[in-house]
């Protein structure tokens, strides 16, 4: 995907944009507080829909006005679209080739960027649904069906919690049952993906940090996936816990993942730049994994890239990036001397954005 273009109306601290970008590495250069961030979350919403900043709408729109818009052309597949998305304060309208989009969810099973940001970083490291939302979200461009699967998921496990709150023990069967048979169509893609990036973590891991420690992500499934008889048993005799309780305690919305590095558990033992070199290790493996198995080269949205990272690792990054076909956006104060001469510059000073020099 790419996106040559971008108009913002009334979005955060830009009143009026209009702002054009070439096909590969672009660098959003400024003072904190101007706008970069801003900016890339204007492209995160372009893909994803929503803020990775917000649950809500109304810190999107400009302060003094009732909607934000946001205007860009996209290609894919060689094919150009025009897309706008309308924030109002309570609700969103989303229009693809100019016709109002009746279902998002249409829209974000063909679309993925790719975002590493501080904020981000430190969610995906300390909550677990924040970790299976991250690769239920990939999940549902790279498996077929998966995006149904997990809907449905959801659409049992919303009616289990009801009974469960209304204290109807004696209904429950039916959803265990469902649920029970549930669970493979949702765990077993988890743990292909998983496998998968697990044989390119490694490989990233090293040549960005040096290391010769391996690089792992281990996936914890809460039920087995091969049995529903055995999950329904435990389902089961989970029941009467979970009625006490008033929710689903068991099932695939409590799996779990981790990441090693050698002996070391990636929450408690890393430090915060081994932490960071092992999540841009897992998001260029599944940068990786879009091209091969659906040739989709997803946005790379890189916020506040070069913190925390010793030269090395930064010279080694250029290395990659240098390599990719994907349209990347990294925002920073300024650009590392390996960066000097590369990719297209845009300087963002207070809600205005200009084609900034080669040199910064």
């Amino acid at each position: 995907m790419v996106i040559p273009n971008l108009g913002l109306s009334d979005f955060r601290n830009y009143k009026r944009l209009e702002i054009e970008f070439g096909p590969r590495l672009h660098f959003l250069v400024g003072p904190n507080g101007m706008g970069k961030t801003n900016l890339l979350e204007a492209l995160y919403l372009c893909t994803h829909l929503k803020s990775y900043r917000s649950a809500k709408l109304n810190p999107l729109i400009k302060q003094g006005e009732h909607r934000s818009l946001i205007d860009f052309h996209f290609e894919d597949r060689q094919v150009r679209h025009l897309a706008r998305i309308e924030l109002l304060k309570q609700n969103k309208r989303v229009f693809l080739d100019q016709k109002p989009l009746r279902l998002s969810s249409d829209y974000i099973q063909r679309f993925f960027s790719i975002l590493f940001a501080p904020d981000q970083l430190a969610h995906f490291k300390e909550f677990p649904g924040q970790r299976r939302a991250f690769f239920d979200r990939a999940l549902s461009i790279l498996e077929p069906n998966y995006f149904a699967h997990l809907k449905e998921f959801e659409r049992i496990k919303a009616n289990k919690t009801q009974l469960l709150r209304q204290g109807r023990l004696a209904e429950l069967g039916p959803w265990n049952k469902l649920m029970a048979h549930c669970i493979p169509n949702l765990v077993l893609p988890r743990a292909r993906l998983v496998d998968e990036l697990n044989q390119k973590l490694g490989g990233y891991f090293s040549r960005f940090s040096k290391k010769g420690v391996p690089l792992f992500l281990i996936y914890r499934p809460d039920l087995n996936p091969r049995d529903p008889d055995e999950a329904l048993t435990l389902l089961t005799q989970k029941a009467p816990a979970e009625l006490a309780q008033g929710f689903c305690t068991l099932g695939p919305h409590k799996d779990n993942y981790q990441v090693t590095m050698g002996q070391k558990m990636d929450r408690v033992e890393l430090s915060q730049g081994e932490y960071r070199t092992a999540f841009l290790s897992l998001l260029f493996g599944l940068n990786e994994i879009f091209g091969t198995r659906c040739q989709i080269r997803p946005l790379l949205l890189l916020d506040d890239l070069f913190s925390e990272l010793d030269k090395e690792v930064v010279k080694a990054l250029f290395g990659h990036l240098e390599e990719l076909d994907n349209q990347i956006f990294i925002t920073g104060t300024d650009i590392p001397q390996a960066f000097q001469g590369a990719g297209k510059r845009y300087f963002v000073l207070d809600g205005t954005v200009e084609a900034a020099p080669l040199t910064i």
